[in-house]
This record gives structure tokens, C-alpha cells and sequence, in this order.
């Protein structure tokens, strides 16, 4: 009786909280089911809408006013085109203050730990106030280089609106409240059904603005649409008031400005989609909301154990205890299956994530392909390329913020990341970091020498060390190492880099004297010579596919007898043609030849995981999307040549070639336009268009290699890391090489001092080089279109002719000294291989002797190989599930065993009064499916025999569809 009376008074004082009056009546349904009561939005859809739609209209209102012909473009470009000189005085205060808060250790003080961006403690507005002085002084500057840049303005005011909106919402979104350990056990129930309410009203908000962000986005990008299309065509506009080709473009930019607006509102709309598509994913993974709905059974308090009991007296009589039990566990099931199919779906987060950087990557690289097209609107288009992947970056970074922060232990799992993580560690990506970031070295070193002298000025750091620490650290590891055969590598990547700017310029030339050759030809020899001169230069590695595209544009489309538009057609069929040829000859001449050959199946490395993910996808019959991706996007050369060396299908290679027609006809478009320039700006427009096209369309082909490439990676991963048969004797030739590695690797202080300065001076002397003629390539060379006349092309300094030769006296400097750096390595390599001569033949005869052993435990290790039973094929999964089932006893899986606890004490046999005074645990076995599909099941996967909880065992006769090893968790 005396326990009666407390259980009653417990639920008089309880009852007060309707939420926990809810939870005493269907304590199952207020933790399982509580995600449906929310926290209100702090703003609501409507408020959210309306903060984005006066942030958005007001920079798309600034962008289409100051810049746009229907504002006052002209007028505001002239003035900043006249003050010019401006952007050297914002440059320099800019670049005063900033240096000035980085030598006071504004941005990560080390004497202030856990706090940024202060120059001293409780500093709020003085460090900041100066950075966003400094910052508005380049925003400034770059204004004013529209002397220079004419579109710099538009790309620069476009983006400023994504990143003020990034600003707002940080200052106005609300902040978290409550901490990680929320769900631990020393919180009452009525708290952690507070706290779960915080949660999921905190999805909620983030859902909802991000839903207000993309339409806001969308909807201004149709307002901007729908303004200039009745200017446009109520409004002349004349293009052809100036003959210069600069003024023209710069009229076409102002005349399109809203268009353009348009264009980028509707992909700012689609990364906040992105986000609003995935949000039921990225909810699912959050860890602390299962924590704290499920550490909610296996934690109740006291006082809700008393009333639960006395209202099961009442259920008891209506309900069998056995219905009760199985409800409570189906919902247990429920959860975990669901929260584990949610971790699965990472593996979509990852691949779309990354996949978007690989396709604008991508798009870079087709824009840096296509400079052929040397114009301010292709300068533009590259400048809103790396301007959209900043902004992918950082929508990434800010939209999903759990798991940009815990992606570094899930993608440790993840067999791309690992192959990555051992190119970034390899000779020659040090070799490459090096020589793209060799000139900001000295630099560097000389702020944190003065950083650190400030710091000992302060008396904040008073010892000795010259460099600070972060820096020193950093410089320790590099001592640490392989300098030879980074410095060789140096050499290879240098030549790259050389290579990259100055084929381009040359191949112009080249392409420019086939058109003057073809000029007196019929047509039928046109094309015949189009072909072959298309032909030869598909066989050269670093040839691209673009410039031979357009150069048949030019010089098919005009001279056809049918007219303009059939020379259009007959000039697509033959570059598909063309393609489909190249790559067939590639395939089976040049890659079946260079496949016979060990060393180069080696080299290329198609034993090895990331070649065997391309081989599977490659292998796939008929136009499988993956397939069509890499065979389309890859570099033309490489790709076919592989194919070859693969020894894959040359009837099912063209077949996934097919689609390259897609990006054939804006290409030979381009070209075939470009003929009809001076007739009428309409032709010009067409052209810019067929560019576009281009890109996008390529940048398509990017995005689906990725993903395919990453698919691969993640379903197939362990047969693609299995050792096979018919690798054995290229993994032996692994073997030797790193055997060969390590007795004969040279360290710097092995090479005697005349050897070490050849080897290290010509490395230095040939990456000056490279710098010199990648940012300075118009100073060592001149400019020559495909346009131009031959008659006008000077080579040397010394030629004949007015205009600017194409080598002039810097550049021929810049190539001796090529050639000197290429004799010092000389000298350099053949003292090595006399040093390393004898060591190696030691090394040969030692493996000659365990060659025939090696290779047959290689063998029987290939032929007795089993993918792992119980594994998942996801290693993203793995990863994701791995740390909270292990790392920790708050986990999953030992919360759902305590949530099982609380509920076992209900034994339909088993009187209540017994149930109270000796509970009995019930030992179950919860099935968690272990699958790898991404997608959310509709009901448990499991397999003949198995036990769910709540659910009868299937027979070993049930028909089941896929059977998937299981993961077992001892409730």
C-alpha cells in the first residue's frame, strides 16, 4: 500500500508536463516517437524566405544595376577602368594589415589557447574590425582591375551574395543547446525528452532554411530571367559600334549580365537543394539523437519505473505482456535498423560530395584545355568556375558540419582515401607539392622567422628556436625526406608543367598552317587531310582532343559546296569519325603493343586497386553509365592507350565511346562559328554559347568517371584488393622494386658535393624555369590565334618582321637553361648508376634465389583467397559504424542492450507481483542487416533461421532474395 501511495504522488507531480505525462501514459512512443514533436523554427519558413530573398535581390539588384546594360555598366566600368591605380593602394594597405595581425598572432594565437581570430583576451572588435578592413580594401582593389580583368567586377559582386548569406546565417542561426554528453545518464527522462526536442527542432530550423535559401535562390533567378527577357528584346543594343574584339565582348558581357545572374542563382540553388535532399540522410547519422532516445530506455529514472509499473497493472488486463514486449522491441528494431541504413547512406553523402568537387575540377581543367579561345568571356568563365568550387567548398563545409568534421576517421575506411593518402606520401606528389609551391617557400620562412622574433619581443615564446613551432615541426618532417628521388622527380614535373603552357601556343601555330595548306584543296581533299592531320595528332600523348575539333570547325564548315550548315554536319560526322578511329587504333596498336610488355603493365600499375576499380567499370557490356563516363571524360590518349593495355573489348570500348558525341558537336560548333564572327554578333554569341556547352558538358563526363570510379571503389572493394593469379608476376616485380628501393636508395649526404650540386641545382635551375614560363608565358612567348596569317608569324628576335616573335629573348634564355639543367642531371645520373651497380647486382642475385618460392605462396595465397564472410562491402560503412560501436559504451549497440533490459522484466508467465520483485532478463538476439545498398530498407533483410526482435524466426525453406551476413548483437 505504502508503494501505491508513492507511485500515485509520483504521477500527480508529473503530470504537470504534458510531454512527460505523454511519456508516463506511452513511455515507448515518447522516446521512439518524439521526433514528431519539434522546437518551432527561430524564424520560420516565412522569415528564413524573406532575410534570403532581401539578401539575394539586393546583390543580384547590384550585380544587374552597376554592371548591366540595363543599369549603368558603361558608366561604372569606364570609372574603373580610369582609376586603376587605386587597386595598388588597397593592395598594399591590405596586405600591411594582414601582415601586421598574422606577426601578432591574431589568426591562432598559441599564448590564448582555444580562441581565434583575438589579438589579446576578451577581444572582440579590434583584431576583427582591422581583418574586415583589410578584406574590404581587396574586394576594393579588385574592382578597380577592371582595367585589366574586365569581368573581375561582375564574377566578384555575383559571389559576394552566397557569402554574405553564409555570414547572416551564422550570426542569426541558433546556437546549440546542450553539449555532447547530453545523453548520459545522470539527466532525468524529463530532460532528455527536453533535449530531444532541442535536437530535432534544431534539424528542423536547418532544414527549413536551407528549403527558404534554394527557393529564394530560384525564385530571384526567375525574377532576373523574367526582367531581361522583355528588355532584350525591346531594347537595340549595338555590338558593332567598335572593331575592337575586346570592346565587343565587354558590350556582349553587359548585355548578358542578368542572364548570367540567372545562370548562377540557379546553381547556388542547387548546392542549398543538395543540402535539402540529403537532409533526411544527414539527420539520421546524428549520433547524440540516438543516444538520447535510446540511452532513454535503458536509463529511467526512478519515479518513471514506479508509475510505469502500476500502469502496466492496468495494461496487464487488457493486454497480453507478450504483445507489450514484442511492440517495445519492434520499435528498438525499427530504430537501429533505420539509424543503420542512415550510417549506409554516408556512402551516398561522400560520392556526391565528392564527385561535385571532381566535376568542377574538372571544369577547370576543360576551361585550361579550351584557352585556345583566348578572350575576356573565356577568362570569365574560368573565374566563375573556381569561384563556384569555393563556394561548394564552403557550402560543404557550413551545411554539413557533422560530418565535414568526423569525415577524417570515415573516410580512413574508405579504399580511395587510403590510395590518396599513399600518392600524397609517394616521391613524386612531394616532388609536384614542391614545385608548385617552391617560390612561396623563402616567404614563408622569412614571416615565421619574423613571427617568432615578435614573439620573443613579447616574451611569449623566449627561446632560442629561429622559426615558430607549427613551422618548425613542418620543416623537421621535410628534412626527414627522400631528397633524391624527389629532386628527380622534380626534374619530370617541371618539363609538365613547361610543357602545359607553351604546347598551346605552338599547336596554334601548327593548326594555323594547315588551314593556309588546305586552302587550295577540293573538298573531298579537305576532308581526307582533316582526317589524317586529326589522326596524327590523336597519336601524340599530350595533344587533347579540343583543339583538333575546332580546328576542323574552321576549315571544313566554310569551303562545302552543300552550303554553311550541311559543311556543320559533315564536319561533326567526321570528328566522331574521327574519335571513334583514334581510339580504336590507340586501343588495339598502341595499347595491345605496349601491353605485351611487363614493364609497362607495371608502370601503368594495372595491378594495383585504383586500375582494377577503372578495369571493373570498363569491363561492363553495352553503354553501362560509369563505362560511357571514363571513356568520354578521360584524356583522350591515356584512356584508349589503357583500354589496350587492359586488353578489353575494342567492340564494346566504341560502343561506350558513342556518347563522346555530345561534346564533339559544341566543339565543332565552336569553330564552325567562329567563322561567321564578322557578320554579325549573333554568330559570336552562338560561338560563346557552343563553348559553354562544352564545358558543361564535360564537366558531366568528370562528375560520372568520379562517381563511377568511387562506386567501384566501395562495392568492390575487396575483389579489387584481392591478389590474383595473373598479377603474381607483376606483384613480384613490386617486390623487387621495393627490395631494390631500400638496398640502394641514396640518401643527399651519400652524393659527394659536385654530384649533389648537379643533381640539386639542375632541379632548382629547371623548376625556376617552369615558374618563370607558367606565370610569365606571355613575356618569354608570343601570341598566336588560329586566325592569324602565317605571313605575319616571327619566330626568333632576329627574324625579319614587325610584329612579336614567337620565342623572343627571355623565353630562348629560359630554354638554354633548360638544356644546362638536363646536362647537370646527366652528370648526376651517371654517377648513381656506377655507385648503385654493384649493390644492385647483389640485390638481383638474392631475389633471382627466391624468385621461384615468392612467386608460388603468391599463388596458392591468389587461389585460396575468399572475400571476408561478414565484412561489409562498404568500407565507408565500416568506418561510420565502426567508432560508435566501439569507441565507446554509449554506443548503439550497448544502448539498444540497455534499452532491452528495461523492457525484459515483462514475462507473460510470470505474475505481476513476481515481475516486481524478480525481474528476469530475456536473452534475444537482435539481426542488424549488413547489406550494400544504400537506400533504406523497407523491412529487415535477414537470413533463414534468424531471429528478429518481435518477429517469428523464417523457416530454412523461406524464399529470401538476397541473403547478407549479419551483424550480431547480444541484447
Amino acid at each position: 500500500m505504502k508503494f501505491l501511495v508513492r507511485a500515485g504522488s509520483t504521477h500527480e507531480s508529473l503530470s504537470s508536463d504534458p510531454d512527460l505525462e505523454h511519456a508516463m501514459k506511452d513511455p515507448e512512443s515518447a522516446i521512439f516517437d518524439s521526433t514528431a514533436s519539434r522546437d518551432p523554427a527561430k524564424l520560420g519558413f516565412r522569415g528564413d524566405f524573406l532575410m534570403c530573398m532581401l539578401i539575394i535581390c539586393s546583390f543580384s539588384g547590384l550585380v544587374v544595376g552597376l554592371w548591366s546594360e540595363m543599369g549603368c555598366g558603361s558608366v561604372c566600368m569606364h570609372f574603373l577602368q580610369r582609376h586603376y591605380s587605386v587597386a595598388f593602394f588597397c593592395a598594399g594597405g591590405s596586405v600591411l594589415i594582414l601582415t601586421v595581425l598574422y606577426l601578432l598572432d591574431f589568426f591562432m594565437p598559441p599564448h590564448i589557447p582555444d580562441e581565434y581570430l583575438v589579438l589579446f583576451s576578451g577581444d572582440r572588435f579590434v583584431g576583427r574590425g582591422l581583418l574586415a578592413a583589410a578584406v574590404a580594401q581587396i574586394l576594393i582593389g579588385v574592382l578597380f582591375l577592371a582595367d585589366r580583368f574586365p569581368t573581375a567586377p561582375l564574377v566578384l559582386t555575383i559571389f559576394l551574395c552566397p557569402t554574405s548569406l553564409i555570414i547572416v546565417r551564422q550570426l542569426t542561426k541558433p546556437k546549440p543547446r546542450f553539449q555532447l554528453g547530453a545523453g548520459s545518464k545522470e539527466h532525468s527522462l524529463k530532460d532528455r525528452l527536453r533535449m530531444l526536442k532541442m535536437v530535432t527542432g534544431e534539424e528542423r530550423e536547418q532544414r527549413v532554411f536551407y528549403t527558404a535559401a534554394a527557393v529564394a535562390f530560384a525564385v530571384t533567378a526567375l525574377l532576373c530571367i523574367s526582367a531581361w527577357i522583355p528588355w532584350a528584346v525591346t531594347t537595340s543594343v549595338q555590338f558593332d559600334v567598335s572593331t575592337d574584339a575586346v570592346e565587343r565582348e565587354m558590350n556582349f558581357v553587359r548585355w548578358a549580365t542578368p542572364l548570367i545572374v540567372c545562370i548562377c542563382n540557379l546553381i547556388f540553388a542547387s548546392f542549398a537543394g543538395l543540402r535539402v535532399a540529403l537532409d533526411k540522410t544527414y539527420a539520421g547519422t546524428d549520433h547524440n539523437r540516438a543516444q538520447i532516445i535510446l540511452s532513454s530506455r535503458s536509463h529511467m529514472n526512478r519515479e518513471l519505473m514506479d508509475f510505469r509499473i502500476s500502469q502496466l497493472r492496468v495494461q496487464l488486463a487488457q493486454e497480453d505482456a507478450g504483445t507489450q514486449l514484442q511492440r517495445t522491441r519492434d520499435r528498438a528494431q525499427q530504430y537501429l535498423i533505420q539509424h543503420t541504413a542512415h550510417m549506409r547512406q554516408l556512402s551516398n553523402i561522400v560520392q556526391t560530395v565528392g564527385c561535385g568537387f571532381i566535376a568542377l575540377l574538372g571544369a577547370l581543367f576543360i576551361a585550361f584545355q579550351l584557352w585556345a579561345a583566348d578572350s575576356h568571356i573565356a577568362d570569365m568563365v574560368q573565374c566563375f568556375l573556381a569561384f563556384f568550387f569555393l563556394t561548394f567548398l564552403a557550402f560543404i563545409c557550413f551545411s554539413f558540419n557533422r560530418i565535414w568534421q568526423a569525415m577524417s576517421t570515415w573516410l580512413q575506411d574508405l579504399p580511395m582515401w587510403k590510395s590518396m593518402l599513399g600518392i600524397c606520401e609517394s616521391s613524386w606528389a612531394r616532388a609536384a607539392f614542391l614545385v608548385l609551391t617552391l617560390p612561396a617557400m623563402p616567404l614563408v620562412l622569412a614571416m615565421s622567422a619574423v613571427n617568432q622574433a615578435v614573439r620573443r619581443l613579447r616574451r611569449l615564446h623566449p627561446g632560442g628556436r629561429c622559426l615558430t613551432e607549427r613551422t618548425q615541426a613542418i620543416f623537421a618532417q621535410v628534412v626527414q625526406w627522400e631528397w633524391v628521388p624527389i629532386a628527380s622527380w622534380a626534374y619530370v614535373v617541371a618539363v609538365i608543367l613547361i610543357l602545359y603552357k607553351i604546347i598551346p601556343i605552338f599547336l596554334n601555330v601548327l593548326l594555323a598552317w594547315l588551314k593556309s595548306f588546305v586552302t587550295n584543296l577540293p573538298f573531298a581533299g579537305i576532308l581526307g587531310f582533316t582526317f589524317a592531320a586529326g589522326m596524327f595528332l590523336f597519336m601524340l600523348p599530350p595533344v587533347p582532343g579540343p583543339p583538333i575539333y575546332l580546328f576542323g570547325g574552321l576549315v571544313i564548315s566554310g569551303r562545302c559546296p552543300w552550303g554553311f550548315w550541311w559543311g556543320c554536319v559533315i564536319c561533326i560526322l567526321l570528328c566522331v569519325v574521327l574519335k571513334l578511329c583514334a581510339c580504336a587504333i590507340q586501343q588495339k596498336i598502341i595499347g595491345q603493343l605496349l601491353g605485351s610488355r611487363q614493364w609497362i603493365r607495371h608502370m601503368v600499375g594495372i595491378h594495383r586497386p585504383f586500375m582494377r576499380a577503372i578495369e571493373a567499370v570498363l569491363r561492363r557490356p553495352g553503354m553501362n553509365f560509369g563505362k560511357c563516363m571514363i571513356l568520354c571524360g578521360g584524356p583522350d590518349w591515356p584512356t584508349s592507350v589503357l583500354a589496350g593495355i587492359m586488353r578489353l573489348s575494342l567492340l564494346q570500348c566504341t560502343i561506350g565511346t558513342l556518347p563522346v558525341i555530345f561534346s564533339t558537336i559544341p566543339l565543332a560548333l565552336t569553330g564552325s562559328f567562329y567563322l561567321k564572327r564578322d557578320e554579325s554578333e549573333v554568330w559570336a554569341r552562338a560561338g560563346n554559347l557552343m563553348f559553354s556547352l562544352t564545358a558543361t558538358v564535360s564537366v558531366t563526363f568528370w562528375a560520372g568517371m568520379g562517381w563511377a570510379i568511387q562506386d567501384a571503389f566501395d562495392k568492390l572493394n575487396d575483389q579489387i584488393n584481392a591478389p590474383k593469379v595473373e598479377f603474381v608476376n607483376l606483384d613480384w616485380l613490386d617486390y623487387c622494386e621495393d627490395r631494390i628501393k631500400e638496398k640502394c636508395q641514396l640518401k643527399a649526404t651519400d652524393l659527394p658535393y659536385w654530384a649533389r650540386f648537379c643533381h640539386f641545382g639542375g632541379a632548382l635551375l629547371m623548376v625556376f624555369v617552369s615558374q618563370v614560363f607558367f606565370w610569365r608565358a606571355s613575356v618569354c612567348f608570343g601570341v598566336f590565334r588560329v586566325t592569324d596569317s602565317l605571313e605575319d608569324l616571327k619566330w626568333w628576335p632576329w627574324s625579319e618582321g614587325d610584329g612579336s616573335p614567337m620565342i623572343n629573348n627571355y623565353g630562348l634564355a629560359g630554354l638554354l637553361l633548360v638544356l644546362v639543367s638536363f646536362i647537370l642531371l646527366c652528370f648526376s645520373r651517371a654517377w648513381r648508376s656506377r655507385h648503385n651497380a654493384q649493390a644492385r647486382v647483389q640485390v638481383m642475385k638474392e631475389l633471382h634465389g627466391e624468385e621461384a618460392s615468392w612467386k608460388q605462396r603468391r599463388t596458392e595465397e591468389a587461389e585460396n583467397w575468399a572475400p571476408p564472410a561478414s565484412a561489409s562491402g562498404s568500407p565507408v560503412i565500416r568506418g561510420a559504424l565502426a567508432g560508435p560501436l566501439q569507441a565507446s559504451d554509449e554506443g548503439v549497440a550497448n544502448i539498444v542492450s540497455m534499452a532491452a533490459e528495461d523492457v525484459d522484466f515483462v514475462d507473460q508467465k510470470l505474475s505481476l507481483k513476481a515481475m516486481m520483485d524478480s525481474p528476469k532478463a530475456m536473452d534475444e538476439e537482435t539481426q542488424v542487416p549488413d547489406d550494400e545498398s544504400s537506400s533504406l530498407p523497407q523491412r529487415p533483410v535477414t537470413t533463414p533461421g534468424a531471429t528478429v526482435i518481435g518477429r517469428p524466426p523464417l523457416a530454412d525453406d523461406s524464399p529470401v532474395e538476397h541473403i547478407m551476413p549479419r551483424t550480431s548483437i547480444r541484447l
